[in-house]
């Protein structure tokens, strides 16, 4: 008896496991796939199946799309958010959004962002992990890079956590070591407004910086937002403690100023431009500004393997403990894989 119980609770699980990937995409050329919508971003729906594991299709490139067993946020160009399980009017090429008896059609192209809602934890994240190292044997300047980025999405909240470590060393000169840590967390509201806040550590021996410790919020807007690129803009304040050399500790209160500005292309090879440039006005000790510059070109070698050109930049008009240096930039390739 308890046997057939065994074989019937397996028979029930297994047909529930295949339950859930009953979402159904209709590609333009008239191929049919079953499986389960994870997200859409950046032009790329990720569509996980059973025979060819989880995929990237093209947007552009679906003629229909069906999701009736799960709950979506949907985000349109215009920043309004819309809620309810897909469907799709292949005759007049609108997906459509329900949400009890209320159908919303929409236009493809209008669909920047889709969310699940009720997804596992695991499958809410994303992880990126890259590696380069350089060598010169003609001034003797070796450097050692790693970096990442690890998000979480849920239905409006995000958080994100980015590192950075750049170590170089030269044959007579002391080492040199630019280091960032940044867990950001971000709300989404409607018409494309937000609000972030986040803590931080840096070290930049160049500028004479050991440690700034900073908690910062503040509060922003996607400006330009389509399938393909991302332009948005945030101000608001930081409070940091810095720890320099030969000088006291310090505590500040900033401004910041950022600009972003995110673009994709999702044709083989994919590439990708992120970049983001932040304006830090200081309150307390009034006449200074610092800055951050980073441009990073991403391409596609092959699946989830790829590698970065990285143009990093900090920048102080005065620099802890009266450094001379009050700019130090970086030019890095390195590797990455995404997990």
């Amino acid at each position: 008896m308890r046997l057939k119980q065994v074989f019937i609770f397996l028979l029930f699980f297994l047909g529930f496991c295949y339950a859930e990937k009953t979402d159904v995409v209709i590609l333009k050329n008239a191929d049919h796939l079953t499986g389960e919508v994870k997200y859409l971003d950046f032009g790329l729906l990720n569509f996980k199946t059973d025979h060819m594991g989880t995929i990237d299709i093209e947007w552009d490139e679906i003629a229909s799309l069906s999701a009736l067993n799960q709950y979506f946020r949907l985000e349109r160009q215009d920043g309004r958010l819309i809620y309810g399980s897909i469907d799709s009017d292949t005759l007049a090429n609108k997906l459509l959004v329900l949400l009890d008896t209320v159908r919303i059609a929409l236009d493809f192209a209008e669909i920047v962002r889709i969310t699940p809602i009720k997804e596992s934890l695991w499958d809410r994240f994303d992880l990126n992990v890259d590696l380069g190292y350089s060598y010169t044997k003609a001034s003797t300047v070796s450097q050692l890079t790693f970096g990442g980025k690890a998000s979480y999405r849920a239905y409006r909240n995000s958080i994100q956590m980015n590192w950075t470590s750049i170590t170089t060393e030269q044959q007579d000169k002391p080492q040199t070591r630019n280091r960032d840590v940044t867990l950001q967390g971000k709300r989404i509201f409607k018409n494309k407004w937000f609000l972030n806040s986040g803590i931080g550590a840096q070290q930049n021996t160049e500028l004479g910086l050991d440690l700034r410790l900073s908690l910062t919020s503040g509060v922003g807007r996607n400006l330009i937002q389509t399938n393909h690129s991302l332009f948005l803009g945030s101000g608001g304040l930081s409070v940091n403690r810095e720890w320099a050399q030969s000088t006291e500790n310090a505590y500040n209160l900033e401004g910041i100023l950022t600009v972003e500005f995110y673009r994709f292309i999702y044709k083989t090879p994919k590439m990708s431009l992120d970049s983001y440039f932040n304006v830090y006005p200081n309150l307390t000790d009034f006449g200074r500004v610092r800055t951050e510059l980073e441009i990073k070109l991403k391409w596609e070698i092959i699946s989830d393997l790829y590698w970065n050109l990285t143009f990093k930049s900090s920048s102080d008009n005065r620099p802890p403990s009266g450094e001379k240096a009050n700019i130090d930039y970086n030019i890095i390739v390195s590797f990455g894989w995404k997990l």
